[in-house]
């Protein structure tokens, strides 16, 4: 193995026991208040009020009445004004320029940067949605009837699809 290849390696391996030495260090809490709020979160950099309207319009009629927050990047009055009326936070995406990754999975990072510091600061949420935000619509309350489990991972339906 010539040299650059053997600090690539390294390097690789130090970034992945990295990332394991941070998760292991992760001390979950030891009982989320039942009325801490449900939280949606979602990516949506580069996007204006039309391109976001469904999702956010379909969750607040859906009932959902919990958290949202969405990444933002740069955001113009009328975005900043929309999410305002519906009641939805954002967060600057700036980790996206840093991370050497594609920014949908760079997202996740920052996803887990602001649950962490929830957690430290003992305003964890009680449930966590992560999803896409362009391409997805609320029929219901996405909390509503889900199954008591720690974790729950669904992906679309390819024969079930709008057009």
């Amino acid at each position: 193995m010539n040299h650059l290849l053997h600090v690539l390696a390294h390097f690789d391996r130090t970034r992945i026991d990295a990332v394991v030495g941070e998760l292991a260090s992760i001390q979950a809490p030891s009982a989320v208040a039942v009325d801490a709020p449900d939280l949606v979160m979602g990516m949506a950099t580069g996007y204006g009020v039309s391109k976001i309207a469904p999702f956010v319009k379909s969750l607040r009629a859906s009932g959902y009445q919990g958290d949202v927050l969405l990444l933002v990047g740069h955001m113009d009055a009328e975005l900043e004004a929309f999410l305002l009326e519906f009641r939805v936070d954002t967060d600057l995406f700036w980790e996206a320029q840093f991370l050497p990754m594609d920014r949908q999975l760079a997202r996740f990072f920052t996803y887990y940067r602001i649950l962490k510091t929830a957690l430290q600061l003992g305003t964890a949420p009680r449930r966590v949605l992560l999803t896409d935000v362009r391409d997805v619509v609320f029929q219901g309350d996405p909390f509503q009837e889900l199954p008591a489990l720690d974790i729950l991972a669904v992906l679309e339906d390819p024969s079930m699809t709008l057009g």
